[in-house]
């Protein structure tokens, strides 16, 4: 035995010292101590082998024993062993390489780490890849374990799940996703009814309540008519007062469901009158004021003040306002046809259309024969018929004059109208309830006329 010892430490020694030479040499190693890896044949198939290649230190033989932990590559005990095998006797024993067995728990490969400080320099170290090789996960251990360029490749095989983050079509909500696969600032806006943090995140670009809803009406977000108070149309769907505008000069604009306007009393503007008549006529603006509305929409018309007169009775005689002739200005393709009809109301405190106006008559297609423009000339629409068109003697009483749209003019986005009265002439009065025509004096109209509000036809 003695005998064999002396014969065998020389040869030992020989073997370490070719072994450390590259790690080609380790992997040729490894190839001899398949055979111990083999042992462990469960790590085998992930190239136990070449893990045995690191252990090379121990190349002769029990090293690869170690190798064989590559086989458990995952754990580096067999590594561990293999650092034993750097004093050569634990290569022999190939227990190192029965601990590679255990290492069939790829898991352990981690551990492969350990195999570094297998043999000296033994670049077998990245036998420990080998390791890796067994399973994926371990590999990525075995990657960051081991210096050779093997172990990179363990580390790209385990990597292929580790640190991956959420995909935009991967069917579920991660990474910096509102909702699944949309939103945030990577993956693609998200339906209405998904989830949201901004409006960004959203095809609507609209995120109420942290859900993405349809878009609202461009004129909610801007800015509220400097004279007006104006910010949505009249006749649009609203929730909040402020989508409609604001409370300025005369005018409130308050949501009920849509925009609606109301108007405070006794404020307004006097033009004309001022003038010594029977009949003294004097206009109020501002209110009514330029206004948007939304048009027809094929359920519901629509109506809007043009034009507001009181009527100062100076004579001894009840009188009854029976006919205005009224011009029609036009603005964005308007036609005078778009008019469907013309009413007249008597209001007692406020200048534009609200609930305590009586309505006094109607004269329908007013800018078409027979009217021809004259309110209240188509005998169906005589206003001196009703009593409230009733101007009581010595007293006064103001008139608001409405442009009205029939439901089916969805086509009047655009378009614009107003309403004048350019004289006093053409204007009919009875003397008493279908009494004569009155034949006094009237002014009060100035050169330019009564020239009223603009409505504009406008979607939100």
């Amino acid at each position: 035995m003695n005998h064999l010892w002396k014969h065998a430490v020389p040869a030992l020694v020989a073997v370490l010292a070719g072994a450390t030479l590259t790690a080609g040499g380790c992997g040729s190693t490894g190839s001899t101590s398949r055979g111990a890896g083999g042992a462990t044949g469960s790590g085998g198939r992930s190239g136990v082998g070449s893990s045995s290649g690191t252990t090379g230190s121990g190349g002769a033989s029990g090293v690869g024993s170690s190798g064989t932990t590559g086989s458990g590559g995952a754990s580096g005990v067999g590594s561990t062993s293999g650092s034993a095998g750097t004093s050569g006797s634990a290569s022999t024993s190939g227990a190192g390489g029965m601990t590679g067995s255990s290492g069939s728990g790829g898991a352990s490969g981690t551990t492969g780490a350990s195999g570094t400080t297998g043999a000296s320099g033994t670049t077998g170290a990245s036998g420990s890849t080998g390791a890796s090789g067994s399973t994926g996960a371990s590999g990525s251990t075995g990657a960051s374990s081991s210096t050779g360029a093997s172990s990179s490749t363990g580390a790209s095989s385990s990597s292929s799940t580790g640190g991956m983050t959420g995909s935009c079509a991967d069917g579920i909500k991660n990474g910096s996703e509102t909702d699944v696969d949309c939103g945030g600032p990577v993956c693609p806006a998200c339906a209405n009814g998904k989830t949201c943090s901004v409006g960004g995140d959203c095809q609507s670009a609209t995120c109420t309540g942290g859900v993405c809803v349809p878009a609202g009406p461009a004129c909610l977000s801007a800015a509220t008519n400097p004279v007006t108070g104006q910010r949505c149309p009249l006749f649009m769907p609203c929730t909040h007062p402020s989508d409609c505008g604001i409370s300025q000069g005369c005018q409130q604009w308050y949501c009920q469901g849509t925009c609606q306007l109301s108007v405070l009393t006794s404020c307004w503007t006097d033009v004309g009158g001022a003038c010594n008549a029977q009949v003294v006529l004097t206009q109020e603006v501002s209110p009514p004021v330029d206004k948007d509305f939304i048009p027809p929409d094929g359920v519901s018309f629509r109506e809007l003040t043009s034009l507001a007169i009181t009527v100062q009775n100076n004579s001894a005689t009840d009188l009854y306002l029976d006919e205005i002739p009224l011009q029609l200005d036009v603005m964005g393709n308007g036609s005078s046809f778009d008019v469907t009809g013309v009413k007249m109301y008597q209001d007692t405190a406020v200048t534009e259309y609200g609930p305590g106006a009586q309505f006094v008559c109607l004269t329908s297609s007013p800018f078409s024969f027979p009217a021809n423009g004259t309110l209240g000339a188509n005998p169906a629409g005589a206003c001196s018929g009703s009593s409230f068109s009733r101007v009581a003697a010595g007293g006064s009483q103001r008139f608001l004059i409405d442009l009205a749209f029939a439901a089916n003019e969805t086509y009047l986005t655009g378009r614009s109208y107003r309403l004048r009265i350019a004289s006093t002439a053409g204007i009919v009065f009875k003397a008493g309830f279908n009494g004569p025509s009155f034949t006094g004096t009237m002014c009060g109209i100035p050169a330019a006329g009564f020239v009223g509000a603009w409505v504009h036809a406008k979607k939100g």
